[in-house]
């Protein structure tokens, strides 16, 4: 049948189930592998179930965040920067940190220079030097929850069945169909490899990477 609406994927869950009794819970299932496919699972050495995060173009959005005295605020949906830049002129590259190095530079530094490095904190960036201005971040964005997004996800209209694997992964335990779990965590974490591995020859298509000057040709 035809995926292309959280109805549909709902009735594509319970068809696999085969169950009549399920309906209320199907749309846990759907939610509870949305989390599992966005975030991972597992261990990919140890863990039979094991599933990677899915991080693909689709999923790549840009925003301007605001930052007050050396602080901004996360976007909504982050899970991860791909490029962070200052709103100068020229831009300027801020590179993540980690806090020990970050505090032992920056803890007590006087504001007016550009920033040059960050760290995440709860829901905030940290800048150092602490500044105010605004700070452009290129980012993986999870998916909107398929059940109430408008428009459908991406992912549901071009790969729909990495929901309904993540769905009926979700379901086994709960109607203990234990001999599932193996077949179903397969199939999800063949799809999100698939779909990684697609991305990335995608970017690095084309001629062989080569080594550039950042100082113009000689």
């Amino acid at each position: 049948m035809s995926i292309s609406t959280n109805t549909e994927l709902e009735t594509a869950v319970g068809n696999y189930l085969a169950r009549s009794d399920l309906s209320t819970y199907i749309p846990d299932f759907v939610k509870a592998g949305e989390a599992r496919f966005t975030y991972g699972s597992g261990d990919r050495e140890n863990d039979p179930f094991y599933c990677p995060p899915l991080r693909i173009r689709a999923m790549e959005t840009s925003a301007d965040v605001t930052v007050t005295d050396g602080v901004g605020a996360i976007p909504t949906g982050f899970l991860g920067a791909r490029r962070v830049y200052w709103n100068s002129s020229p831009k300027r590259k801020i590179e993540q940190t980690s806090p020990e190095d970050f505090y032992g530079k920056w803890l007590g530094s006087e504001s007016g220079t550009l920033p040059s490095m960050y760290v995440i904190e709860g829901e905030s960036f940290i800048l150092g030097p602490s500044v105010s201005g605004t700070m452009k971040v290129l980012y993986y964005k999870a998916f909107d929850p398929v059940a109430t997004a408008s428009p459908v996800p991406w992912l549901l209209t071009n790969h729909p069945m990495v929901y309904v694997y993540a769905a009926l992964l979700e379901s086994a335990p709960f109607i203990r169909n234990d001999q599932r779990l193996t077949v179903w965590a397969s199939l999800l974490r063949s799809a999100a490899q698939g779909l990684n591995k697609a991305n990335m020859m995608d970017r690095w298509s084309g001629s062989a990477l080569a080594v550039r000057s950042d100082v113009g040709n000689p």
